[in-house]
């Protein structure tokens, strides 16, 4: 878990420090971070969620798209209350647009989500 764990610090290190006009915790120069979507609930997606909440402190909305009903039914037993879960059956921009009025995501988008099986036939 220690290779997962590093990418997603790296990630937000690396986001943390570009040049933005959203900031995850608002800083001066910029405005906050309203809502961050999570693509995967897999390792990746789950260690972005926790490290999000627990680690950076953001309590913004967080959603979380995941096709799998058993990584969604983990993401929604113990991910946390602001979190909001897009249904496997609901196009994921449309939801999105429900949950945030019309506005979208704010600027972060993290994708985690593991390739798709046409990408998996071209590498083999």
């Amino acid at each position: 878990m220690a290779e997962p764990l590093g990418c997603v610090i790296h990630a937000s290190d690396a986001a943390a420090r570009a040049q933005a006009r959203y900031h995850l915790n608002g800083n001066s120069s910029g405005r906050h971070v309203e809502s961050v979507l999570v693509c995967g609930a897999g390792p990746a997606g789950l260690m972005f969620v926790q490290y999000l909440r627990r680690v950076l402190g953001y309590d913004g909305l967080l959603l979380v798209s995941e096709p799998n009903p058993d990584k969604r039914k983990s993401v929604s037993e113990t991910r946390g209350g602001h979190n909001r879960l897009i249904p496997g059956d609901r196009d994921a921009v449309e939801a999105v647009h429900d949950y945030t009025a019309g506005k979208g995501v704010s600027i972060n988008l993290i994708e985690a989500s593991a390739p798709d099986e046409s990408w998996r036939s071209s590498r083999d």
